[in-house]
């Protein structure tokens, strides 16, 4: 260390100056130079680290808003995958219906189907219920069973119009009547079904078809008087349901009323024009 009053160098540790006699405790010791001491950082103050700490996203709310952004994706998939499903279908839909080849091959389904129908009922005409519960009158079913195909119930559909020629033996004495039953097909059930009631014409009387008005009449001519008296039945549209309570009138109007083209069951050249897709209504009638 150096003396501070006369300059003397004197050993570290010293008291007292060796040269002079100056007293060293007191004194500020001049050492060698020591490099100064590396400043530390100042830490930040305290609003810049709460400035800090408030910026920084919560986990919590990342998590949250993670979910919720692939909650909206997957929702977004789905309707684009709906729309898509929905689009393809109504083309398929259209592209069938538009089709003119698969139309006419589900109509000549259709029509092989009723063929296939009308043709057993014909294979069995003996087996249709003519003559219905509650009547107590005896027929003598041997005579000719006829059919014709028509569209009575104006749905685009033949129906089977069967008749018998029948004796029936009344307190009167015995009558020749035709009677007259209309099979329709019922897709549910996928059988022929009768439909309305037995429907008599005495030998009298004249059978006749309105498709018009979606019935058979009867119609006989009074020989006293010459007047015409028709009874129609308005056949319902559902199959299997009671017919309407005959309905009589006194008309001399030909215009509605039409005499059916009937056949043996034996010929089944109407079946075969049906399951050919060549039948027609108009030929049904007179």
């Amino acid at each position: 260390m150096i003396c501070p009053q006369c300059g003397a160098k004197t050993p570290d540790g010293s008291s007292f100056c060796k040269a002079c006699g100056t007293s060293l405790v007191d004194a500020n010791p001049i050492s060698s130079a020591q490099p100064p001491a590396a400043s530390q950082p100042q830490p930040a103050s305290q609003p810049h680290a709460r400035q800090a700490q408030l910026e920084r996203p919560a986990p919590a709310q990342d998590n949250m808003s993670v979910n919720l952004t692939r909650f909206l994706i997957i929702v977004a998939i789905s309707l684009s995958l709906i729309v898509v499903i929905l689009i393809v279908a109504t083309v398929a839909i259209h592209s069938n219906a538009s089709n003119p080849a698969q139309v006419a091959s589900s109509e000549q389904a259709t029509n092989a189907r009723l063929a296939d129908a009308y043709s057993q009922v014909l294979d069995n005409i003996q087996s249709v219920e003519f003559v219905q519960g509650g009547d107590e009158t005896a027929y003598d079913m041997s005579g000719a069973y006829r059919y014709t195909l028509i569209d009575l119930r104006d749905d685009g559909t033949p129906d089977l119009l069967v008749t018998a020629d029948a004796t029936a033996h009344t307190e009167r004495g015995e009558v020749d009547c035709t009677l007259t039953r209309v099979m329709v097909f019922d897709e549910e059930s996928d059988q022929t079904v009768p439909i309305g009631n037995t429907i008599h014409a005495g030998s009298s009387a004249k059978m006749v078809v309105t498709p018009d008005l979606h019935g058979i009449a009867v119609r006989s001519t009074d020989p006293k008087t010459g007047r015409t008296l028709t009874t129609r039945y308005t056949l319902k549209e559902k199959a299997g349901a009671e017919e309407n309570a005959p309905e009589q009138e006194d008309t001399t109007n030909e215009a509605d009323y039409h005499t059916p083209n009937l056949v043996s069951v034996d010929d089944r050249s109407l079946i075969d024009r049906l399951r050919e897709g060549t039948w027609s209504n108009n030929e049904a009638i007179n």
